[in-house]
């Protein structure tokens, strides 16, 4: 019987390939400090480090840094995982990233997507009719009642303090399938103005994003994919402009008259599961958008899931009863919708659902990290927690190496404290190293040269 090959880093396509593409990018980022010690594409790749092990205090990981009787060691690991010649401190990274424009990180995106291409990555993503879903939506990444960077968004609470808070929108290419989300361009941040009357809004910030899209990405076919808050004439209008299509979400208070015509003259269609699930569906094609701009035509499809009670069995034998649920969702297009249309495009539109639970809800963390300073520190930090989740999800899909060593973990939270360890207590010459650390069974060191 042969013996299973150990499985092999991808040239692109891992964690050593995919931190070269992101030192050559920000290698090429003016360096606002050139009298700084230390190049600035250390300091980005310290930050990077912290994203992409999870660690979720940003002075915690600058305190392994600098105390505890492991700063050799933990030094050495970091530098021969991300090439670095100079590990910064907290403080000096902070100064440093403040003063970086955030737009000088919108290559790297640009070069990690082209590998995935290249790669193959892609493959088998396809949703409706050979496009691809492009998930768009905005999340906050920093609140405070007192710091205030300069561009923050202003609010008031309900107490009548003001709060300071960042916010951006993020595109992402998500697979019904596959369950992949790749960030596919940088995302485009809500900037604030002058007070709170004044705040730039998501609106205005998806309709710089949407150009930036198809210019990054010219030859793709798209399926966008947006919440009600930008079922308006001036999104459908652009996004027809740009040749892009799309599957926006709408509610029933917003667009009374669409619904109107839905139920007076949409079509029907029933699907019924073997467990009992019921999917209900309604149609119209052709529908007016709304009573003020009637020359925009859409297609509607509302469309409801029953599901039965059912029992789970739990620990020692017992079982919990699910109680019998109806949700109901509603979705304007300019796919055709059909028979044959109606069960891939309601999947698409579902699919939302895990991208705010997963790649939005990872962002979400990046409060905990407390970054703000005087200018672009939160901003540049929430982009380079993207690129880091980026990364990830190209090495899930991608990378043998990394899906051998996931298979062996129950959960993801115990991969990276566990790899987390091994950059502070292993001795490493490179990646090959912490696998091996992490798993010797199954990654084991190559023999010595000339055995």
């Amino acid at each position: 019987m042969s013996t299973p090959q150990t499985p092999r880093f991808r040239r692109d396509l891992s964690a050593p390939g995919l931190i070269r593409i992101m030192r050559e990018c920000f290698g090429s980022i003016e360096d606002p400090a050139k009298a700084s010690r230390g190049s600035l594409a250390d300091n980005m790749m310290v930050a990077l480090a912290m994203f992409m092990f999870k660690e979720p205090f940003m002075p915690g990981f600058g305190g392994t840094v600098r105390g505890g009787g492991r700063d050799e060691d933990f030094i050495r690991n970091l530098k021969a995982l991300y090439g670095l010649r100079h590990v910064p401190s907290e403080t000096s990274m902070r100064e440093r990233l403040d003063r970086v424009d955030p737009k000088a990180l919108r290559p790297a995106f640009k070069k990690v997507f082209s590998a995935l291409q290249r790669g193959n990555g892609l493959r088998g993503m396809e949703a409706i009719d050979g496009h691809y879903l492009i998930s768009i939506d905005g999340t906050e990444f920093f609140s405070s009642g007192s710091d205030n960077c300069g561009i923050c968004c202003e609010r008031l609470r309900r107490d009548g303090e003001e709060e300071y808070f960042h916010r951006m929108i993020c595109a992402n290419l998500v697979g019904t399938e596959t369950g992949s989300a790749f960030p596919l361009v940088m995302p485009e941040m809500v900037a604030g103005s002058d007070g709170p009357a004044r705040n730039d809004s998501e609106r205005d910030a998806l309709m710089r994003l949407l150009p930036e899209l198809r210019r990054e990405h010219p030859h793709m076919r798209m399926a966008v994919q947006l919440d009600g808050l930008h079922s308006r004439a001036p999104q459908i209008r652009m996004l027809r402009e740009l040749g892009m299509n799309f599957i926006i979400g709408i509610k029933g208070k917003d667009h009374g008259p669409l619904h109107g015509q839905l139920e007076t003259d949409g079509e029907t269609h029933e699907i019924r599961d073997p467990d009992g699930t019921v999917h209900s569906f309604r149609w119209r094609n052709g529908a007016e958008l709304n009573d003020s701009d009637r020359d925009i035509l859409v297609n509607a499809v509302s469309y409801s899931q029953f599901t039965p009670e059912y029992s789970v069995r739990k620990a020692g034998g017992r079982r919990r009863i699910v109680a019998a649920k109806t949700i109901r969702f509603c979705w304007i297009t300019d796919f055709g919708i059909s028979k044959p249309t109606l069960m891939p495009l309601m999947r698409a539109g579902r699919v939302r659902w895990r991208v705010d639970k997963e790649v939005l809800g990872t962002l979400n963390q990046s409060q905990e990290f407390g970054q703000h300073g005087e200018r672009n520190l939160s901003s540049v930090m929430a982009v380079l927690m993207m690129l880091a989740y980026l990364i990830d999800q190209v090495q899930e899909r991608c990378c043998p190496v990394f899906r051998a060593a996931r298979a062996t973990f129950t959960s993801r939270v115990s991969m990276w404290d566990d790899m987390r360890a091994g950059l502070i207590a292993a001795n490493l010459d490179g990646w090959d190293d912490l696998m091996h650390w992490l798993l010797p069974k199954t990654f084991p060191r190559p023999p010595p040269e000339g055995t």
